[in-house]
């Protein structure tokens, strides 16, 4: 009986210890690390990782880009990641992010030469510049849609308020009955599309531009569509 009031600590300790065990490899399993990048693009590579309970702090804005530092090493970091920095307080966080905006999401409108309109959302998607655009001809039974997604990709920029892109998709056009615009089906026709941009960025919220676009029902018919569109977006 007297050796029971000495095993009952010993037991705690050991059960202790066998706890700290089996949570010590899941709490490293859980562990997040950032990568902060040598500069403001997803074109630099990441210079070094910090731990997702690192305290950092920002130093400069560039765009939506942050400049970051633990007081050790420095590196850039999207305002789309500062949710991963678990030091941040929240306040400071969303502060931050809405100094940064307009972010990388667009929200468009174009008119194009097939008297048709077009709606349409780009922004990023697994680091990759994506849209999702729905274009409709309504002209009674000639009408037609053309509801597409692809990646934007920029490949030039002439000057700080002008960019050239490119971009490349695949959509799903519907016509109304007796209408050939992408052949004699009357379901569903997918479509490969393509395109070119001249954008300009008029203010900070707003661009304006001209695209050429191309579409190929992809059918026995392989119609071609090509078309011109001027367009207007707003940064959000």
């Amino acid at each position: 009986m007297k050796f029971r009031g000495f095993f009952r600590p010993l037991t705690a300790v050991l059960a202790t210890i066998v706890l700290a065990c089996v949570a010590a490899p899941a709490a490293l399993a859980e562990q997040d690390y950032i990568g902060l990048r040598s500069g403001p693009s997803d074109a630099y590579p990441v210079i070094f990782e910090v731990s997702d309970d690192r305290t950092l702090r920002p130093l400069v804005r560039r765009g939506s880009w942050l400049k970051m530092t633990d007081e050790r090493n420095a590196g850039w970091l999207h305002v789309d990641e500062l949710h991963r920095v678990r030091s941040m307080p929240a306040d400071e966080m969303w502060m931050l992010i809405n100094d940064a905006r307009p972010g990388t999401t667009r929200v468009e409108f174009s008119l194009a030469s097939q008297s048709s309109y077009a709606l349409g959302v780009l922004g990023r998607v697994y680091g990759l510049d994506a849209y999702l655009r729905h274009t409709r001809n309504p002209e009674g039974y000639t009408s037609w849609s053309l509801t597409e997604a692809g990646y934007v990709m920029k490949f030039s920029t002439p000057a700080d308020t002008v960019r050239l892109q490119a971009d490349v998709g695949l959509g799903v056009a519907l016509q109304s009955d007796g209408n050939e615009y992408w052949g004699e089906d009357t379901d569903a026709v997918p479509v490969l599309t393509g395109g070119a941009d001249v954008i300009w960025a008029s203010g900070r919220y707003f661009e304006i531009g001209a695209r050429g676009f191309v579409g190929v029902s992809l059918n026995e018919e392989l119609n071609v569509r090509p078309g011109a569109a001027l367009l207007w977006r707003i940064r959000i």
